[in-house]
């Protein structure tokens, strides 16, 4: 998870760079954080529904 998270950042460094050569360093790190802020949510949200269906196991089976 943590891999998949370091690439994700890395790629969204690399296209935020790529993207934006001729805009400020201020818009640049404006993009970038917006990016990063988008990633955290959807981890979130894929994290939430993890733990859900861990649970839903966990009371299948017996678990506490």
């Amino acid at each position: 998870m943590r891999l998949y998270l370091a690439v994700a950042v890395l790629m969204l460094a690399f296209v935020a760079y790529t993207e934006a050569q001729e805009d400020t360093l201020q818009e640049r790190f404006t993009k970038f954080t917006e990016q990063i802020s988008e990633l955290s949510r959807s981890m979130r949200a894929k994290l939430n529904w993890l733990q859900e269906r861990l649970e839903e196991l966990k009371a299948k089976f017996g678990g506490q």
